[in-house]
Parts: structure tokens; sequence; C-alpha cells
């Protein structure tokens, strides 16, 4: 690889940084009771963290991955997030964590953890004990599970599976609302039943979609960027172009980071809401990934490093904070409860 996609990659390692501290701010905030900004900026992160991630993988294997390659694949993948996973469980298990599991089921409950399996599971007493915020990585593990399958074949056919992925999570949400049993399988809580909301939130199958968003972002980078780089004749960049291409960047950015409160004020969130049956458990859906596209708009755009904020995204110092956000983003939420239980 040359040059260039170094520099945009960087913009997007950049990112990272950025979006794992929206996650920090939202658990402190939500710890600490100290509620300053509305809406799901966690959540959101981490949806932007999906897309990215399929963007990413189209942008590094497109051209690398067949068949023979796909063991070695899964093996760096796994091995990518698993030992600080490990690590950070045996950091929350040394100690008396209020984020250990009740009583009931405790082994089981324990290897679902260790094995990343904890998402197929969607319940908050279960998901999210241990070190709450490895659910999304049970998640990233499906991701690479599937992407092989996503990405092998032709352009067409990539389109033809992003199709049906679209049609069948929202038939898939529909159906879940609507048909779902009372309880819960394995019983933990004797009052809590089988919320289709937090099923839709942290199931895997209905957070692929994400993922593939940002696949089809890199299908459509890649495609042309060799349309570009067969076209264009090299010639310095005049600084109308960078004002330009750093307008759009800050559009797009406010677009994404705003996109809850766009479909707040519009009226959207309460229209789904109102619809009979499946219309809450939509809308929940909506709040965490509704920001996809708009998620997909930035990746693309920072992606070009045409303007000044993806130069700034991806100077040094904020390529550094991007290299150690997964570190950062895997023990920060036990770290704030500590925090808060010592100070």
């Amino acid at each position: 690889m040359g040059s260039p996609h170094v520099n945009k990659l960087d913009a997007l390692t950049g990112l990272r940084a950025i979006a794992a501290l929206a996650v920090f701010a939202h658990h402190f905030m939500g710890i600490m009771d100290c509620r300053i900004l509305k809406g799901p900026i966690g959540g959101i992160a981490v949806s932007f963290f999906f897309v990215l991630s399929g963007f990413i993988l189209v942008y590094v294997y497109k051209d690398r991955l067949n068949k023979a390659a796909i063991p070695k694949f899964y093996f760096t993948r796994f091995v990518r997030i698993w030992p600080l996973h490990a690590v950070c469980l045996l950091w929350i298990c040394s100690m008396a964590s209020p984020h250990l599991p009740p009583t009931e089921w405790p082994w089981v409950r324990g290897l679902s953890h260790w094995s990343l399996l904890q998402a197929w599971y969607p319940a908050n007493n279960w998901t999210c004990c241990y070190n709450g915020v490895a659910w999304s990585i049970s998640v990233e593990l499906f991701f690479y599970a599937m992407f092989p399958m996503l990405l092998l074949g032709t352009g067409r056919q990539f389109w033809v599976k992003y199709a049906c992925v679209f049609a069948a999570t929202f038939i898939g949400l529909i159906w879940m609302a609507s048909a779902l049993p009372t309880h819960l399988p394995i019983k933990e809580v004797p009052e809590e039943a089988l919320d289709p909301r937090v099923f839709a939130h942290f199931f895997p199958p209905f957070r692929v979609l994400e993922f593939m968003t940002g696949m089809a972002a890199g299908m459509i980078f890649l495609t042309r960027s060799k349309q570009l780089n067969s076209s264009v004749v090299a010639s310095p960049r005049r600084w109308q172009s960078t004002v330009k291409a750093t307008a759009l960047e800050i559009v797009v950015l406010a677009l994404s980071m705003g996109c809850f409160q766009i479909y707040f004020s519009s009226g959207l969130f309460r229209y789904v809401h109102s619809i009979e049956v499946w219309g809450p458990t939509l809308k929940q859906w909506l709040s965490f990934t509704g920001g996809m596209f708009f998620h997909a708009a930035v990746i693309y755009v920072f992606a070009r490093s045409a303007g000044w904020c993806a130069r700034f995204s991806g100077s040094r110092a904020m390529v550094f904070l991007g290299e150690i956000s997964f570190a950062f983003y895997m023990i920060h939420y036990p770290l704030i409860s500590l925090m808060k239980e010592k100070f």
C-alpha cells in the first residue's frame, strides 16, 4: 500500500479516539448520576464502531481474502480482541466487584462471557455483568464470523446480500416484538421479562446491518479510489478544495453526532413509538442504530483525508489515542465504578 492509504486510515484511527471518549462520557454521566448531554451518546458511538469495523475490514481484505485465507483471518481477528477481554475479566473477578453476576447459573453465565457469547442471551442482567462493555465485542465476533460470507463473491452479489439483510432486520424486529415468549428461559430475576427492546439492542443479528453499511461504504470508496487513481493527474491541492472538504467534514460529523436529536426533533421517534405492538421496539433500535448511514458518510469523507478536520484526526497525537482506544474502551467502565466507590 502506498502512503495515501496510510494517511486515510490514520484519519479513521483518530476518529476511534473520539468515539471511545463519547462512550466514556456516557458511562461516566450514568454512573456518577450527572446527566449533561441528552441522548444515548455511548450507544451512538458503539454504532459508529460497528460501521467503522465493516469499512476497515473491506478496505484491508477486499483483494486479499479468499477461501484459503479464511482460517488465518478468523485467527487474527480472535487474537486481536480476546486476550485483552480475558485480562479484563480476570481483573474484575479478582476484586469484590458489583459487576459480578448473581448466584443463579454462575458457571453458565461465566462461560458465556469467557467465550464472548454473552450477547446471544440478551438480558441486561446477563449480557452486561462482569465487564458490561464487552457485549459489543461479542457482537463484533459475530461480524468476524460472517465477514467472509458477506464479502466473497461479485459486487452485485454483495448488494443483493445487503438488501436481504436490510429487509430481514426489519422483518425480524417486527416479528420479535409481537411473537416472543413472555419470560426468559433462564430465570435471573423473578420479575424480569424478555424485553424485545433489550433484545433489539444486544442480539448480534440485529446489529449486522450497521456492519454491512460500513462494508458498503468501503466498497464504494475502493471503487471510487480506483477510478480517481486512473484519471487524476498529480497536482498541488488548492486551498479552495481543502475548504470545501473541511466544510463537508464538519457537516457529516454534525449529522453523525446529532442523529438522535434530529430524529427526536423531527417527531420520528414519537411517530414510530405510537405504532401498536412493535413501535417501542423499533424506536429503541432506531435510537441506537439509526445513525448508521450518517456514520458511514463520516467514515467515507474522512477516509479521503482532504480537509483540515481529517488532517487533525490523522495527526500523530490523535492516531496514538486511536490506537489505545480499544484498551481504554475495555477498562473504562470498571474504572469509573472503582472511582465512584473510592472517592
